[in-house]
């Protein structure tokens, strides 16, 4: 009995130091700042992380009618084609986790999408690679409305209301 205890217990500790059953997890979520816009506003797409990054490289896809690139923070990016190039290495050891991408909107539409792909990212802590198939929790777009920017003037005109005494007075004449 002790003998097949002893060889189930080796076999368990082969078995996981050999086949690990589980993976590293990492996890990639979008946000903005502000998911209703209106013309003329800036909107800031945020890619968050949940390990500290060493290296990434993706894709933007948006839709330019609707939305002009103005800048990448925390990350180098371009215009390129219909897309964003996005590039970052992190020589010096920083702790990074999140990147944001700045726009402008220029044009009204009820749903714009902002879609990352072509995703590869390396990790500083879990020293390995993960492009989308491989990343355990990863939602690769977010959606966004944008509004025309419309003043509203109300206009109040000053009235001079002006009342018959008679109406007062049961249709009474006044005496002059």
């Amino acid at each position: 009995m002790r003998k097949n205890l002893y060889i189930l217990s080796l076999v368990l500790i082969l078995y996981f130091v050999f086949f690990p059953s589980f993976a590293n997890a990492f996890s990639v979520k979008l946000d903005v700042n502000k998911k209703n816009v209106k013309v003329g506003e800036e909107i800031v797409l945020k890619i968050n992380t949940d390990e500290n990054i060493s290296a990434v490289s993706f894709h933007i896809k948006y839709d330019k009618k609707y939305l002009t690139f103005i800048e990448g923070i925390n990350i180098n990016a371009a215009e390129k084609d219909d897309s964003i190039a996005c590039i970052y290495g992190n020589i010096q050891n920083e702790e990074i986790k999140q990147f944001e991408i700045k726009f402008k909107a220029i044009k009204p539409i009820k749903t714009s999408e902002l879609k990352i792909i072509d995703a590869k990212f390396r990790t500083q802590n879990l020293d390995e690679s993960f492009v989308e198939s491989t990343i355990s929790d990863y939602q690769d777009n977010v959606e966004i409305t944008i509004v025309n920017n419309y003043k509203m003037i109300i206009l109040v005109r000053n009235y001079k209301y002006n009342f018959n005494n008679s109406i007062f007075n049961n249709n009474k004449k006044q005496k002059t």
